[in-house]
């Protein structure tokens, strides 16, 4: 376990989203590295997951989506948090998504397992 670092994740599934392993292994992956996480479960509301961004102060946002029918309910959290001024510019890594590759648009990671690990590297400090 690392020191403290000061930096904030939440971690989330969207509304309609029961598979919540790939959510609460990211928050335990960023806490292990210093980060203070905070999980939110599986299936939950847009506006509890933009107002713990907003209570939290986050640094970024880890959203789980597991199914093809959860991607419209992920649309509508990232609209939601860029709307909000205090979280607009807050970084949001999805996924796993049902794609073979891994892209990124404005600070949003849309991610394969292959592409976090990409992620973790650029974000999480190796152990030493």
């Amino acid at each position: 376990m690392q020191t403290k670092n000061g930096r904030t994740l939440v971690a989330t599934c969207v509304g309609g989203e029961l598979h919540e392993l790939a959510a609460r292994t990211v928050a335990d992956f960023f806490e292990m590295a210093g980060w203070n996480t905070y999980y939110l479960g599986a299936s939950t509301p847009v506006t509890a997951v933009v107002e713990a961004l907003v209570e939290r102060k986050a640094d970024m946002l880890a959203v789980s989506t597991t199914m093809t029918y959860s991607l419209s309910e992920a649309r509508r959290l990232i609209d939601a948090v860029r709307a909000r001024p205090e979280c607009a510019r807050t970084p949001i890594i999805l996924g796993p998504v049902p794609s073979q590759r891994s892209r990124t648009c404005g600070g949003l990671w849309v991610l394969t397992a292959r592409g976090a690990m990409r992620v973790k590297r650029c974000w999480l400090p190796s152990a030493s």
